[in-house]
């Protein structure tokens, strides 16, 4: 929640106040343009966020055959969630009456459904060697469903050295604050345009604010990635262990 202590007003009540001729907005105003200003400022709340998520998810994992290396495991899971944001502003600040704000903030609701399901299995194929092998659906409300799996390889000639490798694919959906954040407006603290500066010599790229629009984009896309990784752990006496990864994502 935001609210407003001190040093804002009101346009409308602070343009009346200047008009009614009872402000010297140079000097002293007077017992009356002093009461006009008081009554111009505004106090309270101006803008409160609530974000809510519940969740349900179930787990399970067993033991089942013995393969050359060991006994094959699985597990297997689901989960749905639920989130909500509400983004409300107090009429005034929604009116754009309120100055240094950041404009007309209007009140935003939104929410969505999430639901996933997941299985992984761990083969001891060999002695020595571990494959892993999983995968991940998600299904957005509002993003649609996406599969992402997942594949390791352990292998461990000698007590002492262990080379492992993986691969998989990612997933991120912009969260309801990046979608559904309200915009403000503002503007940054003076700076000199390095590029511009020296041709134009203008004051804006001189030595001027630049506008910025904040808040969330529901425009943005989910994120997507691919990761691959290749590496050794060596232990070459007892208490120590060196590890060496290379990671491409």
């Amino acid at each position: 929640q935001d609210d407003l202590v001190r040093g804002y007003v009101s346009q409308d009540r602070l343009l009346a106040a200047l008009a009614s001729g009872r402000v010297n907005p140079f000097g002293p105003s007077g017992p009356e343009g002093d009461a006009l200003l008081a009554d111009a400022q505004v106090y309270g709340r101006y803008h409160e966020a609530t974000g809510s998520t519940w969740l349900v998810d179930a787990k399970a994992s067993r033991e089942l055959t013995v393969l050359p290396g060991g006994r094959l495991a699985i597990a297997f899971g689901a989960e749905a969630r639920g989130e909500q944001l509400d983004n409300d502003s107090s009429a005034l600040v929604q009116g754009g009456d309120v100055i240094g704000v950041g404009g007309a903030l209007q009140p935003v609701s939104s929410s969505r459904d999430v639901q996933a399901a997941y299985a992984e299995a761990l083969l001891p194929f060999a002695p020595s060697w571990e494959l892993q092998l999983a995968a991940r659906y998600d299904h957005y409300s509002d993003f649609g469903g996406t599969v992402n799996p997942k594949v390791a390889l352990r292998w461990q000639p000698d007590k002492r050295i262990l080379l492992r490798s993986s691969w998989g694919t990612g997933y991120r959906a912009p969260t309801l604050y990046d979608l559904h954040t309200p915009l403000q407006t503002g503007a940054t603290t003076p700076f000199r345009d390095p590029i511009r500066c020296p041709v134009t010599g203008s004051a804006f790229d001189c030595l001027g604010p630049v506008q910025v629009l904040s808040g969330g984009n529901p425009d943005l896309q989910p994120e997507q990635s691919t990761q691959l990784n290749v590496g050794v752990v060596w232990d070459p006496m007892d208490g120590l262990s060196l590890a060496l990864d290379y990671w491409k994502i």
